[in-house]
């Protein structure tokens, strides 16, 4: 990844492979940048870690300009990649869970979510 405003990155999937170009970067605190995936145009990812009085940290996710089509997908995909990131910091574990990102495209796609879900 070339880290700096300007830079790009490839993320690659089992099925397929997302290009970013990175258009704003605070050091530990927002990165944003542009999200291309094949036909569905382009959409802006922007992450912002924020301090909390009790020490810890809340991490606030935006991602603007998504087709309509492919926003119950992204809901569920970030909302899945968020419930793991626990695991990640906490012992390094990555497992996807197909069934449970099914659940939550069900869930977004009948808009049925609300926060006693996570």
């Amino acid at each position: 990844m070339d880290l700096r405003v300007g830079g790009e990155f490839v993320v690659h999937f089992d099925d397929g492979e997302m290009r970013g170009r990175i258009t704003q970067l605070q050091s530990s605190r927002t990165l944003a940048y542009s999200w291309h995936e094949g036909q569905l145009g382009e959409s802006h990812v922007r992450w912002e870690l924020k301090d909390q009085p009790d020490g810890g940290t809340t991490v606030h996710l935006t991602h603007v300009r998504l087709r309509t089509e492919s926003a119950t997908g992204f809901a569920a995909g970030w909302h899945h990649h968020l419930e793991r990131l626990d695991g990640v910091l906490l012992d390094g574990s990555r497992e996807w869970n197909a069934e449970r990102f099914h659940v939550l495209m069900s869930m977004y796609g009948q808009g049925t979510h609300s926060s006693a879900d996570t």
